[in-house]
Order: structure tokens, then sequence, then C-alpha cells
């Protein structure tokens, strides 16, 4: 339930699917029979390895590393998948019986309101979040937002959060003191922002224990192109699309926002808070090789006000109300289900006890 502000929806771009490909998940069980039902409904040893490929490829990158146990990943992992999927039928049973409904347009807005939660959080405009996915290999945002909107997640999400604000609306109110109260505990923390740059990159790669005149090479390189930016109507972006060789080329070097510390390593940090926006740097030197920067924005440390982090800190209350109460109905709802588990990687979920068949 923990969808609302998190990227995953419009930036996760390897569905479960790819995954199932990848680790071949379906070599240790049977992908096919069922390995539970939910008042009569069937839950899929198909949906238990799609769901299970998921988290591989979430955790793992879709890839087990040589020589990790599939085996024993999937006894730890799989009775809480079990769990989660008993818990996503009951709730769609709940959705069903109330008539809650959700539209096409709704979703597509609530990921629009996604995004823009996201740029206000990082300060991008929708042109530079836009070109930091390019940058990315991502496909076009429009084409992200469409697949994002027609997530089954998404859907539940919203079908879940219409039928708790007809239901439970009294106790998902937010108060202003509990906003006030949140805002003072996360003032020093949230709210307060430090100063931060915004620069662009163009990066030849040296590592220091390469041989010297390796080393050589690729400083005479990221000379030559330094002299080519100086020049009058010199395109940096151009110039790092077509030489940089980090992973921010295709994007035309943009490293977005950064602060002083915590991000960048001290030489590249320390050299881009030097300059003035426009300016561009000599080359600098760090462990990944020879950079040359050019600052496109500089923002100062600020306080978010209360008015301002308002909105914020009332979606995240009421988010956290929204999980507390569908702890509730589930709850509820598995004291009165018809929960029958059945098949080899099915085990008891500690969430509830299963009835017989």
């Amino acid at each position: 339930m923990k969808l609302r502000g998190k990227l995953l929806l419009i930036c996760l771009t390897v569905q479960g699917s790819a995954a199932y490909a990848q680790v071949g998940v379906g070599t240790t069980a049977s992908a096919t029979g069922n390995v539970a039902t939910v008042n009569g409904v069937p839950i899929s040893q198909s949906e238990v390895e799609r769901a299970f490929a998921a988290v591989v490829q979430q955790q793992l990158g879709g890839q087990i590393p040589p020589g990790m146990d599939l085996a024993a990943i999937r006894a730890q992992v799989v009775p809480n998948i079990i769990e989660r999927l008993i818990d996503e039928k009951l709730m769609e049973q709940e959705v069903a019986r109330a008539k809650v409904t959700i539209t096409p347009v709704e979703l597509r807005a609530e990921v629009e309101k996604l995004l823009a939660a996201h740029l206000e959080r990082t300060g991008l405009s929708r042109e530079q979040f836009e070109s930091q996915l390019k940058g990315r290999g991502a496909p076009a945002l429009e084409e992200l937002l469409s697949e994002r909107a027609a997530a089954p997640e998404l859907r539940r999400y919203m079908l879940q959060t219409r039928l708790f604000e007809k239901e439970s609306a009294a106790e998902l109110t937010v108060s202003t003191t509990e906003i006030e109260a949140k805002y003072k505990a996360d003032l020093s923390t949230v709210f307060t922002k430090p100063a931060t740059v915004r620069a662009s990159h163009i990066l030849v790669r040296s590592a220091k224990d390469d041989p010297a005149p390796k080393r050589e090479e690729a400083s005479k390189k990221a000379v030559s192109i330094l002299a080519d930016a100086k020049k009058a109507g010199a395109d940096f972006a151009a110039l790092a699309r077509a030489h940089s060789e980090g992973p921010s080329a295709p994007g035309g070097g943009d490293l977005g926002y950064f602060p002083r510390e915590g991000s960048m390593v001290e030489d590249f940090a320390a050299a881009a808070f030097a300059l003035k926006v426009g300016e561009m740097s000599g080359i600098v030197e760090t462990q990944f090789g020879f950079h040359i920067i050019k600052l496109t924005e500089k923002k100062k440390a600020h306080v978010i006000s209360l008015a301002d982090a308002t909105g914020p800190i009332t979606e995240q209350l009421k988010s956290e109300k929204m999980d507390a109460v569908r702890r509730q109905h589930i709850s509820r709802l598995r004291k009165d289900a018809k929960i029958v588990i059945s098949g080899a990687d099915a085990q008891v979920p500690s969430g509830g006890t299963p009835k017989a068949p």
C-alpha cells in the first residue's frame, strides 16, 4: 500500500515477467496448479512464480549470484508471497462487494500526481526529468506514464483507497495538530534544505592505477574536449553525448541537483560548488577519471514553510493511516474467510489461520 510518492510507478521499466525469464524460477517448482484458495477463489502457482520473480528482480537485479541457493531463497520468501497474495484476494473481494470502481482517466491523473510530487521534491522540471530518463536509456516519459497508469499495482491501490475513504473516512482524517507535530519533528531533517547545485559533466575514464601511457592518453583526450567546449557557440550537452564515458552521457551529461556533501566525491563537489552559474571548470581529476564540469543552476539553503509542507505531510500521514486501516480490514476479513492452503510451496501464513478444506 505504500505506493504513493514512490518512483516505482513511474521509473520501473523492467516487469516481473522479464525477471521470470531471466532467473528461471519455474525450474525449482511447478508453475501449474493452485497453492491456495480464498473463499473459493484460487491463487495459482504461476501467480506465486511471477511475484517471486519480481522480488528477485527488485533485490538482485534479476540475476542469481554464483553460489547462492535459489531453493533457500524460495523457502524464505515464498510463504510471505503467499500471505500477501491471500491478502490481495481478500481485498479484491471486498472492493467488489462495495462496488468500488476507477476509470483509466482517474488512474492516469494519479500517475501525473505522483510525478508532480516527485518533481517538487527533486526540484526538476518535467523536461529535465525526461532528460534524466533518456540518459538512463528508459522509454519516453509519456510511454512510461501510460504504462504505469495501466499497472495492476496502481489500480489495486486506488480501488482500496476509495474503499477506505468510503467506509473509514473518520479514521483517515488528518488534523492540524498532527500536521504541526510532524512538521516540528521533521523540521531539521526533512524541511531544512541544504544549498544545492545542478551540473553537467563530461567524463574521460581513467583509474589511478592505469599504466602511465594510458592515463596520459586519457588526460590528452580530456584537454582536447575542454578546448572544444571553450569554443564560441559550443554545445556542452552535445559534446557530452559524443564524448563522455559516464552514465549521464545520453542525457547531455546532466547530473541533476546535488548538495555539497554526501552525493559526489569531494574533489568533484568542491569544483562544482566553486563555479558560477554558466561557468565551466578546467580538468578535474577524481578516482573515476578526468571531468569537465559545467554549472547550470544554484539553489540556496532554505527552510520549507509549514504552509508549503502541509500538503506533503497530509499525504504522508494519510498514507500511514491508510496502511493501518488496511491491516484492520484484512484482520477482520481473515477471521471470516475460508482459506485453503495446498501445494508444495505453500506454508501457513503468519497473518491468519487457514481453514481446512
